[in-house]
């Protein structure tokens, strides 16, 4: 680039040092006091999932799918299991939307509802509006 040393010292001279005496402003990062007993500090782990057990109803009429459902939910309450992602699918076709309109009425029948201590829509990563989170109660133990 430079054949003799003036073109290299030229270059040298026509550059600024650097400025030390600035000091560039960042965010403080909230730290939470490991004091502070009411927030938790921990992360969740990364491999820790919503849901325990999922189930998928594809290609199910209505009756083998209520059937499913009542049978793993109550395999899912001996096994401890609490979350439960029921897959139903988001396709146009007939069969599957109403499998949609219809799961959430056997959730809340009395025999299976009892044991369900909540129930709605999966987050979009986990299905959306073609699955469904259930959240079992914990089995009493007599």
């Amino acid at each position: 680039m430079f054949d003799d040393d003036s073109g290299w010292k030229r270059e040298q001279s026509s550059v600024r040092p650097i400025n030390q005496t600035k000091r560039f402003i960042t965010k403080k990062s909230s730290k939470v006091s490991p004091k502070n007993k009411s927030i938790k500090t921990h992360k969740p782990k990364e491999t820790s999932s919503l849901y325990e057990y999922a189930i998928d109803l594809h290609g199910k009429t209505l009756n083998q799918s209520f059937k499913f459902v009542q049978e793993t939910i109550k395999n899912c309450i001996k096994e401890d299991i609490r979350a439960l992602l029921i897959i139903t699918g988001k396709s146009n076709n007939d069969k599957e939307m109403s499998l949609q309109q219809e799961l959430p009425r056997w959730l809340d029948l009395t025999e299976i509802s009892e044991n369900i201590l909540e129930h709605k829509f999966a987050p979009i990563r986990h299905g959306g509006n073609g699955a469904r989170l259930v959240i079992l109660r914990k089995r009493k133990i007599i």
